[in-house]
């Protein structure tokens, strides 16, 4: 999960001479500064984002904004936060990371589920709309787990659905992943359903069975 946020600050660049302060009614000296704000990933990597010149009183830090050329004149630079000039490379480097990682997830869950299909077994617990197999579920985005408890010769299988539904898929995903997925408590074995091998593989064809679990 990436951390997105933002933030401003200030960082000092130069003298910039002496000159009345209006705040101050008096001579003061000035410095140039830059105003900016920047964002960042994880808190870590940060780009600035925005920029603003000022020519500052060394006492009361009132002034005005200035152009970055006259701020600059002078040769010194702003020590500005993070990695402005390589930061947009990390973060898309960190983001495409994220998205192959999730792609080769969601092809070892395919590779996973073809398998399974192919060759069922007791015990095999797939992750489901359950409203495509069976009429006691709305059709509303209830996604659960269905559990093979046998298989028969020509590949049919009579599995048993959960009893805990959820409207996120996400949410089914954390109960798949539980360490009593398979508890036969977590299943309704009043009443088993039979699917054949070829409505077994209408499901995986359809994409209606998201992962499984052997």
């Amino acid at each position: 999960m990436l951390v997105w946020g933002s933030g401003s600050g200030y960082a000092p660049i130069g003298a910039a001479g002496a000159g009345h302060c209006a705040n101050c009614n008096a001579v003061r000296a000035f410095n140039y500064g830059v105003n900016y704000r920047y964002a960042h990933v994880w808190y870590v990597f940060k780009w600035i984002t925005r920029r603003a010149y000022v020519r500052l009183c060394s006492i009361c830090d009132k002034g005005t904004d200035v152009s970055k050329a006259e701020a600059l004149a002078g040769g010194q630079l702003p020590k500005l936060p993070g990695l402005p000039r390589w930061a947009w490379g990390i973060v898309a480097a960190l983001i495409a990371g994220v998205a192959i990682t999730a792609y080769l997830g969601i092809a070892q869950d395919k590779q996973q589920v073809a398998e399974a299909v192919a060759h069922p077994k007791a015990g095999d617990v797939f992750l489901l709309d359950l409203s495509e197999v069976s009429s006691d579920y709305s059709g509303h985005h209830d996604y659960g787990l269905m559990k093979v408890v046998a298989v028969a010769a020509d590949g049919a299988v009579s599995v048993l659905t959960a009893n805990d539904a959820f409207g996120r898929l996400a949410d089914a995903r954390k109960e798949l992943r539980r360490s009593d997925y398979a508890a036969a408590a977590r299943f309704d074995d009043d009443d088993p359903i039979e699917l054949s091998a070829a409505r077994l593989a209408e499901l995986r064809d359809a994409g209606a069975l998201d992962a499984v679990r052997r």
